[in-house]
């Protein structure tokens, strides 16, 4: 009688060691998941849902709001009937198989709790409240595991790999099971656990159970061109997982947050300098503009805050430090019909200073909460030299201020040495309208050596000056 082999006894006994992490190719994204899906069938209803990019003009329809979205980063994330979102069963699970992206700064994926439902007199109105609050860490490139190598973190673009969303250690295990009988590496397949009893979660399919989702963000990539073709190929497969018999949770431990910070900070130099620049910067624009100093402040989150105060979080993730350089901020002094005020900024360049991948600062429509134009450390590179009117090597300030970045904001950027214009919304370009409310937003993400986001403590804060024209 012949038997017929397994898939993964065949790659054990005829493929040469350490070639199973090839034979899954990125072009068997699809076989690989039709695979897995009737494989895990057997014991869980599968139901399948678009993962794809968001079009960001959809962000002005009536009522929508992206949660202060990177016009630099896109995002990418399920497209579920209904709120787009799930409710979850204890023992349910969120299967991401993807094709990791191509070379860019930063990739991950996030898992959130996006609404819960509120009772009073927990808040004025009840309902359901978009918190939009991270569960986790995020699983990002420094840590991923692909089936481009057996080390996590490790030749982790262009590659197949999944990331399991679950409360429940019998689920996960059940699905690493069914890949791993398929020769899928056990290596690429990530983990996002579901703190259940920490928050807790309210998991179910009541009329008041939690709605959840998790979000790829990705950031200026090596190739535009293939990052482009990335976006319209959307090479995602997801789909929800509930167990066709019900059987009582088995929890995961909760999750373990990274702890940001290497214990190295940036130079105090790098602090005198800014401040020079800043003497520097007020004294020049001081006759032409009223000019006060902004509290700008940084936006972490600690851990499930916004799910406890029904407050938004707005899409937090671990991996950046945020920083609101102004809030509901509206130029005036116009001429000519266009404002005259600006924001300046000046800041150290933390990539420079390797205690970061990026950094980026972006113009966000507020009521939508959706970025129209963004600018990152690449962009900003030697902007203080300029602004300064430093033009040789020779200049005893030079080799601090080639660590750090000055550049104003606004409407009218003409005769400004370094400026970002804000945009106006045309039929074909996003913008914000002259009399709506702006937020100025920075990002710092990750610090290779801890893989999550530099410690606060550790990096020089930028300062930001109010330029009110005076007429």
């Amino acid at each position: 009688m012949t038997k017929t082999l397994s898939l993964a006894l065949f790659l054990a006994l005829y493929l040469p060691t350490g070639s199973v992490f090839a034979y899954w190719t990125v072009s068997q994204l699809d076989t690989l998941t039709q695979s897995f899906q009737t494989a895990i069938s057997a014991n869980y209803k599968v139901q399948v849902y678009p993962f794809q990019f968001l079009d960001t003009s959809t962000c002005f329809d009536p009522g929508n709001t992206c949660g202060f979205s990177n016009p630099d980063g896109p995002y990418a994330f399920p497209t579920i009937p209904g709120r787009g979102t799930a409710k979850m069963l204890k023992t349910d699970a969120l299967v991401l198989i993807m094709e990791t992206p191509p070379s860019m700064r930063y990739f991950g994926v996030t898992p959130y709790l996006y609404m819960r439902y509120y009772s009073t007199p927990t808040v004025t109105h009840p309902g359901y409240v978009k918190v939009f609050e991270s569960l986790s860490d995020s699983v990002n490139m420094t840590e991923i595991g692909t089936t481009g190598s057996a080390t996590p973190g490790s030749n982790v673009f262009t590659q197949l790999s999944v990331v399991v969303m679950t409360a429940d250690s019998n689920t996960f295990k059940q699905v690493r099971a069914q890949l791993v009988n398929l020769g899928f590496p056990a290596s690429a397949i990530n983990l996002l656990a579901m703190p259940i009893n920490d928050v807790p979660l309210k998991m179910g399919t009541s009329n008041s159970a939690d709605l959840f989702t998790m979000l790829l963000r990705t950031a200026y990539p090596a190739d535009p061109v293939q990052m482009s073709d990335y976006i319209a190929r959307a090479p995602f497969r997801f789909m929800q997982l509930s167990a066709i018999k019900s059987r009582n949770l088995n929890a995961l431990p909760a999750p373990i947050n990274k702890i940001p910070g290497t214990g190295v900070s940036e130079a105090p130099a790098l602090a005198t300098a800014r401040d020079q620049l800043v003497t520097q910067l007020v004294t020049q624009y001081g006759s032409a503009y009223s000019i006060t100093e902004v509290n700008a402040f940084d936006r972490q989150t600690n851990n499930y805050v916004c799910i406890q105060s029904a407050s938004m979080c707005s899409g937090d993730n671990s991996d950046a430090i945020y920083g609101h350089e102004l809030d509901h901020w509206i130029p005036g002094n116009k001429v000519n019909g266009i404002p005259e005020d600006k924001l300046l900024i000046v800041g150290v360049n933390h990539v420079l200073a390797r205690k970061a991948v990026y950094v980026s600062y972006a113009v966000v429509e507020d009521l939508h909460q959706v970025g129209v134009a963004a600018v990152s450390d690449t962009w900003l590179q030697n902007t203080a030299l300029t602004m300064a009117g430093i033009t040789t090597s020779n200049d005893p300030r030079y080799a601090t201020y080639s660590s750090l970045y000055a550049f104003t904001i606004g409407y009218d950027c003409n005769g400004e040495l370094v400026c970002l214009t804000i945009p106006q919304p045309t039929a074909t370009q996003m913008g914000v309208a002259i009399g709506d409310n702006i937020d100025v937003t920075g990002r710092t993400y990750v610090e290779l050596v801890t893989g999550t986001r530099p410690s606060t403590s550790e990096v020089i804060g930028s300062r930001v000056f109010l330029l009110q024209r005076k007429l």
